[in-house]
């Protein structure tokens, strides 16, 4: 199965309509198009989670959908959700069985938007590091990265290629035990999704407004 996310343009874009909007559960964006006008929209909260923890690692939205996974069973699946998708829709979609940091991942394409959801290093020290690095030297318009809300080194190595960053949502998640040192069979995380952007370009509005 996979995520059809459903948006809303949105017509007010000050600091009271977003407010009245992340009461109602959605949250407000902006879509990017190449040579267009930027478009104003809205989206579910739940949805965006959902589309957050979906088991992709790096997203590249041009004309089309790159999906880059380390998991060789979850790229299986990412293949075949991906062609029942272009069998319905006019998109094109390509999936890359890749590990960033020991394979070599696609270098030379251009893209709008990276959205990933990296390993955050609690077994192994900086394993995020690789995924960060390569999302930020694609050189995205903007980066969406879904971390531990612990995290303290995004910012600083945002900053080193250029990018300052906003705060699109923090939240807890409840996850089921995936490793044999968890031993309780519901945790919760903190997390939260830093924008990162080109200096000048924020477009989420400040709570505090």
């Amino acid at each position: 199965s996979y995520y059809k996310l459903d948006v809303t343009n949105r017509q007010e874009i000050r600091t009271k309509a977003a407010k009245a909007l992340r009461k109602k559960g959605m949250i407000p964006g902006v879509l990017y198009f190449s040579g267009e006008e930027n478009v104003n929209i809205s989206i579910e909260k739940s949805v965006l989670f959902h589309a957050m923890q979906s088991g992709q690692r790096i997203f590249e939205i041009d004309s089309g959908c790159l999906l880059i996974e380390a998991d060789d069973d979850v790229a299986k699946v990412a293949i075949q959700n991906s062609a029942n998708v272009m069998a319905k829709y006019s998109v094109n979609i390509n999936t890359i069985n890749c590990m960033i940091g020991v394979d070599e991942p696609p270098k030379e394409i251009s893209c709008d938007i990276v959205i990933m959801n990296p390993p955050w290093g609690f077994q192994n020290s900086k394993a995020d590091r690789p995924l960060l690095e390569y999302g930020f030297e694609l050189q995205p318009k903007s980066m969406y990265v879904m971390h531990s809300a612990r995290a303290t080194h995004l910012e600083e190595l945002g900053k080193s290629y250029g990018y300052e960053n906003e705060i699109v949502f923090q939240s807890n998640f409840r996850l089921p035990p995936k490793y044999s040192h968890q031993s309780r069979k519901m945790g919760e995380t903190e997390v939260k999704c830093w924008r990162f952007h080109k200096p000048g370009d924020a477009q989420i509005p400040d709570l505090e407004d």
